[in-house]
């Protein structure tokens, strides 16, 4: 399960709509969205990002504009941000690769991965 939130309420909208339920790769992908206050620490634009060793290679990194075209029709502002919640994501999913999916997106802030700890093997999670 990973956790993405957006800036604009009718951005999340946006690609809430276009990516439920869409193949990607080999699997679907099932949206939910998040209740209030999911994030402990609200966004802060002057904090630094923090630079992949993949993007300072120059190496092309998949974007969500290649998944999805971004709906551009404006609607109704009726909150601060909005929350997008994608289940069944790969075990090989990672952080910076979901970071990456959305980074293209308009208004995207960040993402947080939830895994629950291995209680065969601890340190480890699931």
């Amino acid at each position: 399960m990973a956790t993405v939130e957006f800036l604009q309420p009718n951005e999340a909208r946006s690609v809430f709509a276009h990516l439920a339920y869409r193949r990607f790769k080999d699997m679907l992908l099932y949206l939910e969205k998040a209740p209030i206050s999911v994030f402990k620490t609200k966004y802060d634009p002057t904090r630094p990002v923090a630079i992949t060793k993949q993007s300072a290679e120059g190496k092309k990194l998949q974007r969500s504009t290649d998944i999805v075209e971004v709906q551009t029709e404006a609607t109704e502002v009726d909150a601060e941000s909005a929350t997008l919640f994608n289940k069944n994501l790969s075990f090989s999913t990672t952080e910076e690769k979901l970071h990456n999916a959305f980074a293209a997106v308009q208004g995207f802030r960040s993402t947080r991965i939830k895994w629950k700890n291995d209680p065969k093997a601890p340190g480890k999670k699931l």
